[in-house]
This record gives C-alpha cells, structure tokens and sequence, in this order.
C-alpha cells in the first residue's frame, strides 16, 4: 500500500471535509463584510453567529464535490484532462440556476466559463485569460472549488496541484490557477505535517516563484516572522499592499488568498483560532474559510475540532445544488467516504475493507467514523420535543458491525406535570426536501427523493441498558399526506440485536420524505416513571432494491425560491432548462430553443418506464432515460418527418442510434414503454416492440429518467411510472 495511505486517512478526509462545511457555515453570514463591520457588530468571533433551520447549498461546497467526479465518470488510468473537467462541469451544472453564483457573462468567472463551454470553447481555453481577460480569470474560484483533489491526493502535494491546474484550468488562469494549485497543495500537505509554516513553504514550491501570488505568501510570511503576534498589524499591512482595491473585478483571488495565508500562521495550528481569525479579517469570509477549515481540519484530524462548538449544531448535514437531483442529498460522512473510495481507485491501490463494506449500499447509516451522527434527526410523537430532551451520540459502547452506533435518547427535562409521556420516539434521516425545510434558498438546491416504493429498507437496533418493554418498527413518511407506512413491530432486548427490515410497497405514487424507526413503549408501562424515556442504539439503516414507483402529476407542484420568483420548479424534479409546469393534472413543457428536466436516482440500473405524452407543437418530443446528469444520457423521440428515434447525448449534443417510421400528430396522445437491460434499449407502442438496439460504444448502464424538448417545441407529458425489469420482456 502506498504509504501516503495511513491507517487515519478515512478519519482525516472527513476531518478535512467537515471542516470546509464548518468554514463555509461560519463564514456565510458575513461574506463581503469588512473587518471593521464584523468587529463593531460582533466584536470578536469564536463560533456560529447564526442558527439556521437547515443550511441550503453553497458554491464552495457543490464545485470540490461535482469537479472531481471526473476521475470517476471520464478519467483513464487516472489520468485526467481539462477537457475532461469541461464535460463533468456540463453534466452536473443547471443552465444559470444553481451550483454557481450567476453573476454574467464577463463579470462572473463561473458564468463566463459555463457559457463558454456551452458555446464549444474548450478547457482550458473555456477559463484562459486570452478568451475572458486577466480581470476574470483571477477571481476567486480556483482556490474555493479545489479542496477534493488536496484530498485524494494524501501528502502527494505535488500531484495534488497538479491535478488543481488541470481543473482549474476549466475556469480560470495565472493567478486564478496558481491559487488553485497552492491550496491542493496544503491540503495535501496537512496530512503528513502539522506545521503550518512547513505546509505553506511546501505548497509556496509548487507554483512560478515569480507569480504574484507567490510574491503574496512570502511578503505575508516575512511579515509574520517579523511581528508573530499581531494578526492586527499584519492585515493592516495585506490591506496596504494585497487588497481589492488593487485589483479590478469581483472578488479577486489575492486579497483572500492573503487572509488564509495569514490567518494558517497566526492561528498557530489551532483550528478555532485560524478560522476565528480568518473570519475576522472579512471579505470573502465562507471561501477563506472553508479553504482554512479544510487545511486545518487535515492537520488536527477529527480531535482537534472542538465537538459542541463547531460539529453538534450541524451534525454532519449537507445537501448540494447539482442538477441530479437524488446527489444533491447526502451527509459530511458519506461525502467523505466517497473522496476516499475515489482516492483509493484513482492510485490504483486495493480499496480497504472498511471502506468496500460502508459504501456496498448505495445510502448507509452505519456511523463507523467518530462523532458521526449522518444527519439522522429524532422526534418526540405525539406532541413534538417539549418537556424532551433528545440526544444522539456517535458511540463505541454498543455496534452490530464494525466498531461504532447511534445511541439516542430521550429523557425528561420539564417538571412531571407539564409534560407528556414518552410514548414514541422517532429517528429518521430525511430522504427528500422542500424549500420550507430552509432558512433561505443559499444556491437554489432541488431535490428528487433518494428512497421509493418498491426498495427494502433493513436497520438493527438494542435497547440500552435497563430499558425493557420497547418495541420497534421501520417506517416511511409521505410527502403529500404525512402518512406513515410500518413494518411489523418487533420486542427490542438490552442484550442483543434486532434485524428490522420493510420492503415499502411497491408501485405507490408516494414521494417519501423520510425513513427511520419508530420506537414505542408497551401500553401497559406507560403509568410508570420510565415510561417517561426511551433509549435505543441503532446501526446499519440502509436500503437497496429498484423503484417500483409511480409519479401523479395532479400531486405535484411548482414551486420558487423568495429570491428566484422567476425561477419555477417541479417538485421531485431538477430542471436544466426550459419551462415546467402542472397544468390540468400533466406536465407541460416548453421551450425557446431546448428544455430538459429529470427525477429519480442516478444510481437505477435496469428498468422499465412508461409514460404517455401528448405532442402540442414543434418537431422535437422526447423521454430521457439512463440520464447522467445534463450532459449525459438517452433520449427516446418523436421527431419531424413522422420518425420515432433513441438518440444518445454526448457532451451535452445529441445523435441518432436508431429510428424507425412512426405516424404521429400534434394533440394526440402516445403511450410508451422503453425497457433497457445492460446495454440493451427496447421501446414498446402499446404491446408491440417497434424499437430494438445495443449500445456498444460506451454505453450508460445507469441514469435518473425525465423529459426532454428542443427546437421551441411544447408537449404534455401525462404519467410516469418506473418498475424493476421482469425475467420477460412485456
């Protein structure tokens, strides 16, 4: 095994992780904010200044999460090309909504970089100073978006920048990609040096000794050494020779870069001192941040970040703003055990076992890294949480496999006549959002639910010690009703495991909002003073299994975000473009040029979808299928000239596989039914197969599903329903 591979390396991936989810938190409130202004409104910084009901997406965490899925979805051999980077950038980025700030062509180096790579113009020519001007190309995205590849890389700083330039490069240039490159390369570092001094001298040697940004560190550096104990005076003097008001533009790299370089060495290795003081500096405040929560956290590995002041108010959630729908739910832990399985298979070394086994399951609570809670919530039923004090705890007391469970309990904290009895506890993770479930709409996120019908759903769970008489069941929450679903209760015992398992019946239109255990106490305890607490360990929730789901468009609604009112979404869908909207109990699309929209797991195999649609105008109507994101899928098609077509899309452009002669007019509706298998696409008309291929040339073997138009077309889509492949076709 490579020995940049230590025995703690998963822990500090997802001590690194959380830490840029720490930063971009604390910092968000304030971003753009002076020094001055921080200083006179909170005086001095030492944690959250804001409590949020939950945390939408952000920028800085959606590009390290989205850039490097690269190396898994187009990388050979590891081996990457800006190219490369380009096509995952279209794949999982909305067309102006979402992921990025939006802020114009020319003036928003993500925008300009987007619409450049829509428009044909390559990586790295897409982010070149030659194609945008120096003014854009030196903004601040390089360094924000870059954390992963520190990362993956473990103290292989040198490839770390490398693989920086080569993603940075889709954006940005000199500067812009010299920050990139200087920031992988701490990361990288901090796993095998703690020093912060050492970490920037050896990121300091991965970029032109001449560049500016590298004149910056040194100038920052010398200073520090002349004056170790004064921050104060050391912004002062980045504020006289680095600031923005030196640099054209928005939000130029230097000025932030000069804040995090100060703030790595007067925080002294501390990782609440560094983000404290990187906070307290002001301007870019989540992007310095987060860079500095992500180096830090390397550094001092899960023991050094301070549990109850920075983890416990977030415990562990993240959602993203990709447009893939079902990876836009996901936790600090799983995020984490993802870069590492990536970083494994990209330097060729065999994946550990522990490893291998928490990610088997597409989605597992298993609570194998310490602290770790996967944003699992619990309730109090009936009543809520009042009079209930409810905590989950990461422990090692209790775990039916590996090492680690969540024990949860609930005691009483109000006095005996003003509370109720505890009759149910309730510990869900939540499988689908709403804008309501936000405190503002950061980033715009969207979601498609991550669990449906049809799936089977598996946990275990011991009653803690003393707690007898509790019983236990899985359960599904809807969206559209609040209904619960339960499996068959079962007795819990102190002393030993009990396996829960629900297959969720299939071929509801339910959208599932929740899954979890319901634990309830026997009736005829309720009269006594234990009844009052529940106290449970639970391991291994997880589920698997194909969809057996369908989608009722008269359920379904549109919806905004306060500060997008132009912006209408689907409810269960992601849209890259066009116009979506219930009308008369279907989906309406429309488009000027080209409209997609998509739900479902990116993850589903081999299925069948039906649907039926109903052409209105235009020559361009179409059903999505094995869908990777924006860029990437099949589509089955009525076309102009009476053709009935499955096209492929290819970087982000569309070609015929097969057609065949199909009949069809405006307002007349069609019913459809493609089967795929492997690599293998089947259509059906009613009960006849009409269309039959094999995809040889790279096939997608897996996809969400969704509609597609193009050329200004509109069509109603009527019903979608997703069902396993049976052993014979229809």
């Amino acid at each position: 095994m490579s020995t940049h591979f230590g025995p703690d390396y998963l822990e500090k991936v997802y001590a690194g992780w959380l830490g840029k989810i720490i930063g971009v938190r604390y910092g968000a409130p304030i971003e753009m904010w002076t020094s001055e202004a921080i200083r006179e409104f909170y005086g001095e910084l030492d944690g959250y200044v804001k409590t949020y009901r939950d945390f939408a997406a952000d920028d800085d965490t959606n590009g390290p999460l989205f850039f490097i899925r690269a190396l898994e979805d187009l990388a050979q051999d590891g081996k990457l090309t800006p190219q490369q980077v380009g096509s995952t950038v279209l794949n999982y980025v909305s067309n102006g909504y979402g992921f990025f700030w939006w802020g114009g062509y020319g003036i928003s180096a993500e925008h300009t970089l987007y619409e450049n790579l829509t428009c044909g113009i390559q990586a790295p020519q897409s982010g070149s100073a030659r194609q945008n001007g120096i003014v854009v190309a030196e903004q601040i995205g390089g360094q924000i978006f870059i954390d992963s590849w520190g990362l993956v890389f473990p103290g292989d700083y040198r490839k770390a920048a490398d693989y920086a330039k080569i993603a940075a490069s889709v954006g940005w240039d000199e500067n812009g990609i010299y920050g990139g490159m200087f920031v992988a390369a701490c990361i990288s570092a901090a796993f095998e040096d703690r020093n912060m001094e050492s970490v920037l001298q050896k990121a300091l040697s991965v970029i032109p000794q001449d560049c500016q940004y590298a004149c910056m560190v040194r100038d920052v550096m010398a200073f520090y050494q002349a004056h170790p104990e004064d921050w104060h005076a050391c912004l002062t003097f980045i504020k006289a020779h680095y600031w923005s008001d030196r640099y054209q533009g928005w939000c130029h790299i230097i000025p932030n870069a000069a804040i995090i370089v100060l703030a790595m060495l007067y925080g002294q290795g501390d990782f609440t001192r560094t983000l404290n003081i990187g906070n307290m500096c002001g301007f870019d405040t989540d992007c310095n941040v987060g860079n500095l929560g992500t180096i830090l956290g390397v550094a001092n590995g899960l023991a050094g970040i301070d549990y109850n002041k920075w983890r416990a108010p977030i415990q562990d959630f993240q959602v993203c703003s990709s447009v893939v729908g079902s990876l836009n739910i996901t936790d600090a832990a799983s995020s984490a055990l993802y870069l590492a399985r990536l970083a494994y298979q990209t330097a060729g070394e065999p994946l550990p076992e522990k490893i291998r086994q928490l990610t088997e399951a597409p989605r597992h609570y298993h609570f194998e890294l310490p602290g770790s809670t996967q944003s699992v919530r619990a309730e109090i039923l009936p009543g809520g949480n009042d009079g209930h004090l409810i905590s989950l705890l990461n422990t090692d007391e209790a775990a039916f496999t590996g090492e680690r469970s969540l024990k949860v309990m609930a005691t009483p904290f109000a006095p005996a006549g003003k509370r109720k009895h505890c009759e149910q506890l309730k510990v869900f993770v939540k499988t689908y959002y709403a804008k309501e479930d936000f405190s503002d709409g950061r980033y715009t996120p969207t979601f498609s639910p991550i669990l449906y019908p049809g799936q089977r759903v598996s946990a275990h769970l011991m009653a803690c010690k003393g707690f007898h008489h509790l019983k236990a069941s899985i359960f599904v929450k809807g969206c559209h009703t609040g209904q619960l679903l339960l499996s068959e209760p079962q007795v819990l015992s102190d002393e030993c495991w009990t396996a829960l398992d629900y297959e969720i019946p299939a071929g509801a239109d339910w959208c599932i909002k929740e899954v979890g255990v319901l634990v309830t106490r026997a009736p005829e305890e309720l009269a006594t003073p234990e009844a009052e607490q529940i106290g449970i360990y639970l391991d291994d929730l997880k589920w698997d299994g194909m969809a057996d789901y369908q989608v009722d468009f008269r359920k379904e609604t549109n919806w905004a975000w306060e500060n997008k009112p132009i912006k209408t979404q689907l409810s269960q869908f992601t849209k890259n473009k066009g116009i979506w909207e219930i009308e008369n109990g279907a989906l309406r699309g429309h488009c000027s040029n080209w409209g997609e929209t998509y739900t479902g797991d990116v993850g589903w195999k081999n299925y069948l979808l039906k649907t039926s649609l109903t052409p209105v105008s235009g020559g361009w109507h179409g059903i999505s299928f094995r869908s990777q994101g924006a860029a990437r899928s099949y589509a089955l098609c009525l076309l102009e000239g009476d053709r009935l077509a499955v096209l492929k899309k290819e970087d982000n452009s569309y070609s015929i596989l097969k057609e065949v002669p199909f009949p069809w007019v405006h307002d007349r509706t069609y019913a459809f039914a493609i089967e795929v298998r492997e690599n293998q696409i089947r259509v059906f008309a009613g009960e006849t197969c009409c269309l039959e291929l094999q995809d040889n040339h790279r096939p997608y073997l897996h996809g969400m599903v969704g509609f597609a138009l193009r050329e200004g077309s509109q069509c109603f889509y009527n019903t979608l329903e997703i069902q396993p492949v049976s052993e014979r076709s229809l």
